[in-house]
């Protein structure tokens, strides 16, 4: 099934940035009218009630879009954090798409002011 609204590309920013960069190019090819970057989760959310009731996600299940985890550079339950980008990452990324790029997730005015462009 092909949709009929815009489709948007949510990027969750991984630690290689080569991953990144592919990923982003390949969603442009693939039809995606947006990059939608989320840059205000370093940590991962609060996951007991998943722990609670057994949730795994299974080892053999393919999750490519999930470098990091599958790396264990992001782990549950641990204080180890998600690479976060930088504002350098950021131009990086605006020079590999003219899609529009969507940075989800600013609380600092002074960042909401830097990323117009």
């Amino acid at each position: 099934m092909v949709s009929q609204s815009p489709v948007w590309f949510l990027l969750y920013w991984q630690s290689d940035r080569t991953f990144n960069g592919e990923l982003v190019t390949r969603m442009a090819a693939l039809g995606a009218q947006a990059i939608s970057v989320t840059i205000d989760m370093p940590t991962p959310g609060d996951r007991r009630r998943q722990f609670r009731a057994g949730f795994k996600i299974p080892d053999s299940l393919a999750t490519p879009y999930f470098n990091d985890r599958n790396t264990g550079v992001l782990k549950v339950g641990t204080t180890q954090q998600r690479a976060m980008p930088t504002w350098a990452d950021i131009a990086w990324l605006r020079s590999l798409t003219t899609l529009p790029l969507i940075l989800k997730g600013i609380l600092d005015p002074d960042d909401a002011e830097q990323a117009i462009c």
